[in-house]
């Protein structure tokens, strides 16, 4: 056994020689040759979210400017966009590497390790090979796993990487170094709060004057007015929340609360509804099923229509990079009492455009949603206030400029 696995090491090892040996001969090639005007949109996202909708602006916005791209998809969301979404100017749609990760046990950590390492290269050796074919302007990265295509920073000489995800994890020290070796003029990171940016460079290690190309570029909301819908006229009182059913939403504590305020106000007094898909749906569906007021939608492709008939939004995330769902609530008018986890504290002003809970307690939830419920004024006040921060910092307009500055700052326009 002991010989078999030198024998798989050798041949682990011979693969890196062969890899780097083939990314060295791509990058060498890449140099000097001409550029073509169009760029790579490197994107992943979940088919709902805030990465997503991010997905789809960026396709309106290369549009509007007229920029032609690659698009470079996971094979399942290849076909859920050639199915879904228009694509114009869009060059073609490329199928991007699948990185397969061995399982871990004390044993194999050695052959784990390289088989790892030869992933990675194999994945820079696909983007080298890119680079060379298409001969783009610039790469675009949209990832929400963090740390995913770090290390084309090494052999892509323009590049803006796009961060959905909080960083919670401290990066390791060889991949610290090169983001403080590589990052630059033509090598930008792009964050959706203040929040983010702060907690990116203290768990990747962020050093000096390599913090000015780390930008922050809040996201925005396109509110439809399709006026298909109209406040409904009925007495319920209506709580909304947007996004996916997982962990990090903390959906059991939205239930407990949609339970407690039911048993308060009565079923026929008050709706629950959450919009968006999860692994976490199904049990919380289970788990409120004596109520009827209490519904977990899944996925909908016509938000408005929620957005329409809601009093008041809710969203006690545990961690939150942004929160995209609660900007498309405040221009809707519509008071928001949200957690004070991550970006949420940077789109929710408190008091003012809705309330901030600073605690992980049910029960001050409860003394808020109660506190709005029988206060239609305060709805209106708040209400308005959101919508005023909308159109202050959060329109489509506002982010145009943001991202065109940044663009031509780099000149990549």
């Amino acid at each position: 056994m002991f010989e078999n696995t030198n024998n798989v090491i050798v041949k682990q090892l011979k693969n890196i020689f062969v890899l780097l040996f083939k990314i060295f001969f791509f990058n060498l090639r890449a140099r000097g040759v001409k550029r073509k005007d169009h760029i790579v949109f490197v994107a992943e996202f979940d088919t709902e979210g805030g990465a997503f909708t991010y997905f789809k602006y960026m396709l309106e916005y290369f549009a509007a400017k007229k920029i032609s791209y690659l698009l470079v998809l996971s094979g399942k969301h290849k076909q859920f966009v050639e199915e879904n979404i228009k694509i114009p100017y869009c060059l073609g749609i490329i199928e991007g590497p699948e990185v397969w990760r061995p399982y871990f046990t004390k044993k194999n950590a050695l052959t784990h390790n390289l088989h790892l390492f030869i992933n990675q290269l194999q994945e820079l050796l696909f983007f080298s090979k890119l680079n060379v074919k298409h001969r783009p302007a610039y790469f675009y990265f949209s990832v929400t796993n963090p740390e995913h295509y770090l290390f084309e920073f090494c052999v892509i000489a323009k590049l803006f990487y796009v961060c959905h995800t909080l960083t919670n994890d401290p990066i390791d020290r060889v991949k610290g170094s090169l983001l403080n070796l590589f990052l630059g003029k033509n090598k930008n990171i792009i964050l959706v709060s203040h929040f983010a940016r702060e907690l990116l460079i203290e768990t990747w290690r962020v050093k000096g004057s390599s913090k000015r190309f780390i930008h922050v570029v809040h996201n925005y909301y396109h509110k439809i007015n399709n006026g298909g819908h109209k406040k409904k006229k009925v007495t319920a009182f209506t709580v909304l929340t947007i996004g996916s059913v997982e962990w990090y939403k903390d959906p059991s504590k939205w239930c407990e609360v949609a339970k407690m305020l039911t048993d308060m106000y009565g079923k026929d007094s008050i709706d629950f509804f959450w919009l968006g898909s999860g692994s976490l749906k199904d049990e919380c569906q289970q788990s409120v099923s004596r109520y009827h007021n209490i519904s977990f939608v899944g996925y909908c492709r016509d938000v408005e229509m929620y957005y329409n008939i809601a009093d008041v939004y809710m969203q006690p995330s545990i961690s939150e990079s942004f929160g995209i769902s609660v900007v498309g609530a405040m221009a809707h008018k519509i008071p928001c009492v949200v957690s004070a986890a991550g970006g949420l504290k940077e789109v929710v002003c408190d008091n003012e455009t809705g309330f901030i809970i600073n605690g992980n307690s049910n029960e001050m939830y409860v003394d808020k949603l109660r506190h709005l419920l029988n206060n239609p004024r305060e709805r209106t006040k708040l209400g308005e206030g959101g919508y005023i921060k909308f159109m202050r910092e959060f329109t489509k307009q506002h982010w145009d400029a943001k991202m065109g500055q940044l663009l031509a700052d780099n000149h990549i326009e």
